[in-house]
């Protein structure tokens, strides 16, 4: 994401209008990860933590997990995602976006 403004735009974009396809790329992974520890007799249910998240900006953070929380939540995986504190706090609950 570094450079010049124009190209930041532009790749924020572009990752907008892709959030779906973003989500069905991520869920091939996941699938194929679970597959791959079925087939070595491993356990395979994946949890992902992303970390940091609680560091955004309070406008972002509501638009990630209020505006595109359904689509965080297709995720074929059990999921943690560190939320900032305001977000908690806020008048809108997070509550009735996730569990």
């Amino acid at each position: 994401m570094k450079g010049d403004v124009e190209r930041r735009t532009t790749v924020r974009q572009r990752l907008r209008n892709s959030g779906n396809e973003l989500v069905d790329q991520v869920n091939l992974l996941v699938d194929h990860a679970t597959a791959k520890l079925k087939e070595k007799g491993r356990p395979h249910e994946l949890l992902i933590v992303q970390d940091d998240l609680d560091r955004l900006p309070s406008e972002v953070a509501r638009r990630l997990y209020f505006d595109h929380g359904d689509m965080l939540k297709q995720l074929r995986a059990h999921l943690i995602f560190t939320v900032p504190i305001a977000m908690v706090l806020a008048p809108w609950p997070i509550g009735t976006v996730f569990e």
